[in-house]
């Protein structure tokens, strides 16, 4: 009994610091430079240090078989790319991606075992939402350099996903309102709610990241179904929150352009909702004439080159120093913009060949399973997770079609981390077998 007793003090101990980390690592995400790291680093030190005691005391995770297949997918995902790149010969720097995805293994066990509450989770979001629109619309309107919202050194497109993201999960966490016992922090964890789902796509729009305007209707209908299927009395306030951001959106494209007019930066100048869709319409026009100069025909030179290269070494792809040295003899696609291929599926078919992109689409496919089973669950709040889980899944498989969000420390991190919270705070007794 005392053991038990000493051993139940330590996991609470353990319990605090995983939480204390992830609430670090979301609050302080988009407040300051590279914040994110902060609360990972304590997250990943305690998950190397804890996992393998609580394996070798030879105590279960109780994963369930889709959760197994996560973990298995990722551990498979990151040693099959760094025997690739074994295989391949390439310099130590290209390993980091197969390391960083090993790492994740332990990562998700701990937040697995170590869960957190749902509704502190959703609150986490909800705030990170706020702050993160608040640093973005203030550098926006601030900073010459920051001609669409952004926050610190983060990748406009990158800070466009996540804040795109967390507006909507933002939204979910409105039916755990009857979690808090109080009144009136209930009306004021829904009016945050709101402010945060309405200020996320606002700067979302503003950022002017077309790629990541791909995901908004999948994400809307999403939310929209979950709620007309399981909280009815709030959908009236859905239906009224989508002509307001629709609003906001025409009154951005007013105010933003004139804004941007009466600036001297031709960055600035060339901002602007209108604007980004009528540029796409032109670069087509212009990559059919054979000009690929143009921002989407960089990409669509891109991935033609991609292509090329997937048929002289489809199953294990391509050295990546060969990548470069021939990317260096194609004109069309030697320009300093293309650093990668703004393409995730085509990163992973060109770097890593089949065996790669079929671990990738492994991955998400594992992961929605999980979330599936968690959306179709009797408890409220594990139907909460499981819909976040599906919206994480489809929105990092939008996002991955124009850019490589996957391949950064941030938005891999960000993906384990919430896989591991959506699949370890809902494990109901219907599903944990």
């Amino acid at each position: 009994m005392d053991y038990l007793k000493q051993l139940k003090i330590k996991d609470n101990y353990i319990n605090f610091i995983v939480v204390f980390g992830t609430s670090m690592f979301f609050l302080l995400m988009l407040a300051i430079k590279a914040g994110y790291r902060y609360g990972a680093i304590i997250v990943a030190l305690t998950a190397i240090i804890v996992v393998p005691l609580i394996l070798f005391r030879k105590q279960s995770f109780k994963l369930t078989k889709v959760d197994r297949n996560i973990l298995i997918t990722l551990f498979m995902y990151g040693l099959g790319l760094i025997l690739i790149n074994l295989f391949h010969q390439n310099a130590f720097k290209e390993f980091k991606y197969g390391i960083r995805l090993l790492l994740a293994v332990p990562i998700f066990l701990l937040l697995y075992r170590y869960s957190i509450k749902p509704i502190w989770f959703f609150i986490l979001i909800i705030v990170t939402t706020i702050i993160g629109s608040s640093v973005g619309y203030y550098n926006h309107t601030h900073y010459d350099w920051a001609c669409r919202a952004t926050v610190g050194t983060i990748n406009t497109i990158h800070y466009a996903s996540i804040i795109q993201l967390f507006s909507f999960i933002s939204l979910i966490g409105v039916v755990l309102v009857k979690e808090i016992q109080n009144k009136l922090l209930q009306h004021i964890y829904y009016l945050l709610a709101v402010i945060a789902f309405c200020m996320g796509v606002y700067l979302s729009i503003l950022s002017y990241s077309r790629g990541v305007w791909l995901a908004l209707p999948i994400q809307l209908l999403l939310v929209a179904i979950f709620y007309v299927k399981y909280n009815k009395k709030a959908l009236k306030t859905i239906m009224l929150l989508i002509p307001l951001v629709l609003a906001s959106g025409y009154v951005v494209k007013n105010t933003a352009d004139t804004m941007f007019d009466q600036q001297n930066s031709s960055c600035r100048q060339n901002m602007g909702i209108t604007k980004r869709f009528d540029a796409v319409l032109s670069n087509l026009k212009d990559y059919k004439e054979g000009k690929t100069s143009t921002s989407v025909g960089l990409r669509l030179a891109m991935y033609k080159f991609a292509f090329d290269l997937a048929k002289e070494s489809p199953l294990l792809g391509t050295p990546a120093q060969e990548i470069k040295d021939i990317q260096k003899t194609r004109p069309e696609v030697n320009h300093r913009a293309l650093v990668h291929f703004h393409n995730y599926y085509l990163q992973n078919l060109t770097h890593y060949g089949l065996v790669g992109l079929l671990l990738l689409l492994g991955l998400y496919l594992f992961s929605l399973i999980a979330f599936w089973q968690r959306y179709r669950d009797e408890d409220i709040s594990a139907k909460c997770l499981g819909i976040s889980g599906i919206l994480l899944v489809f929105s990092y498989a939008i996002y991955t079609l124009t850019d490589v969000v996957f391949d950064t420390n941030l938005g891999l991190t960000l993906y384990v981390i919430l896989t591991g919270i959506f699949c370890g705070s809902a494990k109901p007794l219907s599903i944990n077998n």
